[in-house]
């Protein structure tokens, strides 16, 4: 499930990650209950919890105080929510030593199985589609299998590097520089305790394959991240080995720095250079628009989810490429949220780095020294995460399958059983390998240091498919410190504890332990209401997001779907564009006026019942969404359009015209950021100027108010300056032309990029345009 667009502002976005997200709910209330039930008494927050609680908070202060666009704001301010829950239900569930490394393996072995995927993408499947680009029907067929539009597979078949079940490449790379110092840290635990043998040499395998799919994303950022946060791993964990040759180390230091300045010199060095050189100047761009962004919204920020909205007012004419993020995960926080929520989730790091510092600092603890094979590992099947993994891995087939076409499907199937078969493997592996000690909090830890490094050159830190993992690491960094210094025989007084008093003679929990399990483990009693409250608190929370997130986004994207596959803008599915309209254009051409009528019957019918109707559905579903009513607008006016060629349709065009109007005003009510919703209003005057003629100055004169709010949204494309001064001149202001057609010249000398330069066509028109006002 892709999980890079939380706030549903790309079109390709479907609803299965809430999914998840309503089963973190549910686990929620679930544990909740169980805690009540059988009066669990434990505290839920701590300095951590706290923090992110605030930040939680002020991501919800943000939507509705800075946010223009509430839709993807409230959507992503709950998955801040869900964020906080995941956190706080792994620190809860792990609550023996077993149990921490068993959620662990469950996430490495996520993270190998995708890996395996990724270099199956890259030697594999990739290739394969790149070696259809040359066969426009087998390429289609192949894009009908996986349901994926043309366009949108020929860019990602023709990258460089790997995205494995991501949608973004960036996230799957920041994804796997969180879990490399852990599956490495694991392997080396491993070779410290049981020498070579065959599964030492297996966990090493899978740290390799981690590696492995880490390089094939080419993303310097998480590979450099990774590289420093092991690095200083590494360093702290066998300070007492290097420190005493110190100077030796500082000198192959600096012959590594010599080596590199003289590799940067050759040709692929310089080549390797100049890329990183000029990403990097990229992101110092988006990092000024972002800035400036700041600097008018700083208490608040625009609202999470609205940064791409608001940056075309604040690049560069200069700058490659319209961006949603910053880059930074701090100049996006300030940017999006506010100041007071980058310094809460500032605060909410430097707590969780101080609870892991006392561990780190001395990473060679007592208990480090009682050799790997005397630890608190019991060799019990571990049914409950067998069958976790199970449900989860059938689940993500399920969802996945969705989407795809019956032609797609016994591919998908077998990649799953393959990633299935990884998964259980590698589980099994690191399950059976147990690792305590203050070692695993510093391969934890370094791992959620790599990906925050990597998160300060790229986006996602409000990434479902990101943040979710981080804060799961994070939470099992924090019960690592608890049980990191645990001896095998306190790791045994924990289960006792955990398990309550006993019997001595029959070693069985007594009667009141039964009643009371767990009831005060640290020594503090736990009021009943204290343990009855997180149940209605959590419920609630639940059934609220079943209701004002779930249903209705879910019921939306539904009627969406149905709408869409009717579109035809995809050749793979037979339409409106590439089947009906076609049809209705040759009939057109060879039919009589009577049966002309009947045709444009036929074929409004069509539009209203199978792309108008259910974008009407999804309108009343999620009032919020600006998109349905967008894409409504659009829909009505090709009806419009068909109605408009018979005179006797004449009011019902109109009418016609007035909803679409409507329509695309709704969506500049509810996104007033977005240029589309003031396109779809100016194309609506566009089109009434072209059939009625003797007004078309009228509609014209009203159709630039629109173009000049979509110009001031995004002050430098200049196609938007050229086609306003087409308009400006076609009402015979000249003047005013003659202002946009030379601001348009301008941008088009200073665009870096294509996309952001005239055609040649325009171009040409712009040239006649000056010429003519020089010579009038």
């Amino acid at each position: 499930m892709l999980g890079e667009d939380p706030g549903f502002l790309v079109s390709l976005t479907n609803p299965s990650g809430l999914v998840l997200s309503m089963f973190w709910l549910v686990a929620a209330a679930a544990w909740a209950a169980w805690r009540a039930w059988f009066r669990q008494g434990t505290r839920i927050f701590g300095p951590v919890e706290l923090g992110l609680a605030v930040v939680v908070a002020l991501v919800f202060l943000s939507t509705y105080a800075g946010a223009h666009y509430k839709h993807p704001a409230f959507l992503i301010a709950w998955e801040w929510l869900i964020l906080l829950l995941a956190f706080i239900l792994i620190r809860q569930l792990a609550r023996r030593p077993e149990d921490l490394r068993g959620l662990l393996a469950v996430v490495v072995a996520t993270g190998v199985s995708l890996s395996v995927y990724a270099i199956y993408q890259a030697g594999v499947e990739l290739p394969k589609i790149r070696a259809l680009l040359d066969n426009p029907d087998e390429f289609r067929k192949e894009a009908a299998k996986i349901n994926a539009p043309l366009e949108l597979l020929k860019e990602r078949s023709l990258m460089p590097y790997v995205f494995a079940t991501f949608a973004h490449p960036n996230g799957f790379a920041g994804y796997l520089a969180l879990l490399f110092p852990v599956a490495a840290g694991w392997a080396l635990a491993a070779r410290s305790g049981f020498g070579w043998s065959w599964r030492v040499v297996a966990a090493f395998g899978c740290a390799l394959l981690v590696a492995v799919a880490l390089c094939l994303t080419q993303s310097r950022g998480a590979i450099l991240g990774t590289l420093l946060a092991g690095g200083a791993a590494l360093a702290i964990y066998y300070r007492q080995v290097w420190w005493p040759r110190r100077a030796w180390v500082l000198a192959g230091l600096a012959g590594f720095v010599l080596i590199a300045f003289a590799a940067s010199k050759t040709k692929a060095g310089a080549a390797a250079l100049g890329k990183a050189t000029e990403s990097f100047a990229l992101r110092t761009h988006y990092w000024s628009a972002a800035w400036n962004m700041i600097r008018d919204q700083p208490w608040f920020g625009v609202g999470p989810g609205n940064f791409g909205r608001h940056y075309p007012r604040y690049m560069a004419p200069t700058d490659f490429e319209k961006v949603k993020d910053p880059h930074n995960f701090a100049l996006e926080t300030w940017a999006s949220c506010g100041i007071l929520a980058l310094l809460a989730f500032l605060v909410t790091l430097v707590f969780f780095f101080r609870q892991t510092w006392p561990v780190i600092r001395t990473p060679r603890s007592v208990a480090e020294g009682h050799g790997l094979q005397t630890t608190d590992y019991e060799p019990k099947v571990r049914l409950d995460l067998y069958l976790g993994g199970m449900a989860g891995l059938l689940l993500s087939f399920v969802l996945r399958a969705g989407d795809l076409g019956a032609d797609g499907l016994p591919l998908e199937a077998a990649l799953s059983g393959m990633r299935s078969v990884v998964w259980f493997a590698v589980f099994a592996l690191l399950e059976g390998i147990p690792w305590r000690g203050s070692s695993r909090t510093l391969a934890l830890t370094a791992g959620v240091a790599a990906l925050l490094l990597n998160l300060c050159v790229s986006g996602g830190i409000a990434w479902p498919s990101v943040a979710q993992p981080l804060w799961i690491m994070a939470a099992l960094a924090l019960v690592s410190v608890k049980f990191g210094t645990q001896t095998e025989g306190s790791a045994a007084e924990a289960r006792i504890a955990y398990q309550g008093p006993r019997d001595h003679a029959s070693k069985q929990p007594t009667p009141q332990a039964a009643s009371e399990t767990n009831y005060s483990v640290s020594g503090t009693r736990y009021s009943t209401l204290s343990r009855a409250l997180p149940l209605p608190i959590l419920a609630g929370l639940a059934i609220a997001y079943l209701m004002l997130v779930f249903s209705p986004l879910t019921r939306s994207a539904t009627y969406m779907a149905a709408a869409r596959s009717n579109y035809g803008e995809d050749s793979n599915v037979p339409g409106w564009r590439n089947k009906f309209e076609p049809h209705w254009r040759e009939q057109m051409v060879a039919l009589d006026g009577t049966n002309k009528e009947k045709a444009t019957l036929t074929a409004m019918a069509y539009l209203k019942s199978y792309i108008i109707e259910p974008l009407r559905a999804a309108v009343r579903e999620d009032p919020g969404d600006s998109v349905p009513p967008l894409e409504l607008s659009y829909w009505l006016m090709e009806e419009w359009k068909l109605a408009a060629l018979f005179e006797q349709w004449k009011r019902q065009s109109e009418d016609l015209a007035g909803i679409a109007r409507e329509y695309a005003k709704r969506a500049q009510q509810l996104d007033p950021d977005n240029k589309e919703g003031y396109l779809n209003e100016y194309q609506v005057f566009r089109v009434r100027a072209e059939l009625q003629p003797g007004r078309a100055k009228e509609f014209l004169g009203q159709a630039i108010k629109d173009l000049n709010a979509v110009v001031n949204l995004d002050p430098t494309e200049a196609r938007l300056h050229y086609e306003l001064a087409e308009i400006l001149y076609k009402i015979d202001s000249h003047v005013d032309g003659r202002r946009e057609a030379e601001k348009a010249l301008a941008l088009h000398q200073l665009a870096t990029t294509d996309a952001r330069r005239l055609s040649g066509a325009q171009y040409s028109q712009v040239q006649k345009w000056l010429v003519a006002s020089a010579n009038r």
